[in-house]
């Protein structure tokens, strides 16, 4: 059994250590993560683990900024409630992450704290908007972190640097303590190494009700139908991704593992890329929030990020009526997936988690840099468990990720799928 008070003063020795380089964190918790190691039961569940959190999730007495400087002087009162369930299972949380402002941006570049830097390659982007969360796990300086994903913020950074990031079932995280941007769409979730920590951290997470998200790890997965997603999904990859994930795909067909295919273009009625538009108008709730905010802010000489800009600018002229539409839309594709994977007894479908490897952080706008992330995109909208997990490498030494998506409240199947699949790659550690 480790010695959590020094497992506690070594992390903060790496952080030391890569942080002046990789500007992962906008605040540190030194004494109360030291604190907090002393009083750690050594048999709670996550006894030690240490854990960064995004700075949109509220934890007591810490900064919680949003990644903007409206709220530059914003102090949580109190621990949003996934926070408090992890430090009351023993994990140590040591500070706060780098995001884009409002949790709105796909690159982790020009935030009000600069770019987060990828730790595979200083020169290529994090991915957002939970830059900070995916680059402190890569680069070791935490056992993991929380991040939040509305369209794909824990899975594209997770892909980018190469760890396992989960988005649960939507709400089987409580949403308490999270700034909002659109409540239908909002996730919070796990973002690790391995995917066994992020069950754990799931199972002492989640909220009353569900089944233990632990149970299934380690169990055979053959027999289990995995339908591979086609079209847009795969066709516009990198020929390096598209290889990888093929690649990936035949390993889990090694376990035993029926390996079919679905058209969703076909199941949604028309171009998947609608889906896009639809999640502009239900983010729009942003205005509702922030919109006064933004405004009086801007009209003192204020700037905000080009990103938030771009997308206050898209979300004013949307209608009451498109947001609307937009919900009762939501509520048809979360049906027409469901019942497809259903009547075609799918488990787990299966896509790579983004169509590029990370781009460099130099060289355009941060909007013309943003990935496209319509694989991850989907998936929000459905509220379906989706978890990336690391596939291998482009020919750059870059990270791919493979995503696998479940039915709703299939979280365990997922994490199964998962875990199985790790157990059959090694996948190094960034600046090792």
């Amino acid at each position: 059994m480790r010695d959590i008070a020094t497992h506690v003063r070594q992390i903060f020795d790496r952080i030391d250590e890569l942080e002046p380089t990789i500007n992962a964190f906008v605040t540190l918790d030194r004494r109360g993560a030291t604190t907090m190691a002393e009083q750690v039961d050594p048999a709670a569940p996550l006894a030690g683990l240490t854990i960064a959190v995004k700075d949109n999730l509220d934890v007591g007495g810490l900064p919680c900024r949003y990644g903007s400087e409206l709220w530059a002087d914003r102090i949580a009162e109190r621990d949003g409630a996934s926070i408090a369930q992890l430090r009351a299972s023993g994990a140590v949380i040591v500070g706060k992450t780098m995001l884009a402002e409002l949790a709105c941006g796909t690159t982790g570049t020009a935030t009000p704290h600069g770019d987060t830097v990828n730790p595979w390659r200083h020169d290529r982007m994090t991915g957002g908007s939970s830059s900070g969360s995916a680059a402190a796990v890569a680069a070791a300086m935490v056992d993991a972190s929380i991040g939040s994903d509305t369209s794909c913020s824990i899975r594209l950074p997770a892909a980018h640097c190469g760890i396992v990031g989960l988005k649960p079932t939507h709400d089987r995280i409580s949403r308490d303590g999270l700034s909002v941007c659109a409540s239908s769409l909002d996730h919070i979730g796990p973002m690790t190494r391995d995917v066994a920590t992020a069950a754990a951290m799931l199972k002492v997470m989640q909220v009353d009700g569900h089944d233990d998200p632990t149970a299934k790890l380690g169990s055979p997965i053959d027999g289990l139908r995995i339908a591979t997603l086609g079209g847009e999904f795969l066709d516009e990859c990198d020929p390096d991704v598209r290889a990888a994930f093929n690649t990936a795909i035949e390993a889990l067909r090694s376990l035993g593992v029926i390996i079919t295919e679905l058209d969703l273009t076909t199941v949604l009625g028309g171009d998947v890329m609608a889906i896009e538009q639809d999640m502009a108008a239900l983010a729009a709730e942003m205005l509702d929030h922030y919109g006064e905010r933004v405004d009086e802010f801007e009209q003192h000489g204020g700037e905000i990020s080009p990103s938030l800009r771009h997308w206050f600018d898209v979300y004013e002229t949307i209608t009451p009526a498109d947001r609307a539409r937009a919900l009762n839309r939501q509520t048809e594709v979360r049906h027409l997936v469901e019942s497809a994977m259903a009547g075609a007894e799918i488990d787990v479908l299966a896509c790579p988690t983004t169509r590029v490897t990370a781009r460099p952080r130099a060289g355009a706008s941060e909007l013309e840099r943003a990935p496209r992330v319509l694989n991850c995109t989907l998936f929000s909208v459905t509220g379906q468990p989706s978890l990336t997990a690391p596939c291998g490498f482009d020919r750059d030494g870059l990270p791919i990720g493979i995503l696998l998506t479940g039915r709703v409240d299939a979280d365990s199947t997922v994490l199964q799928v998962g875990h199985a699949y790790e157990g059959l790659v090694t996948t190094p550690s960034a600046m090792s």
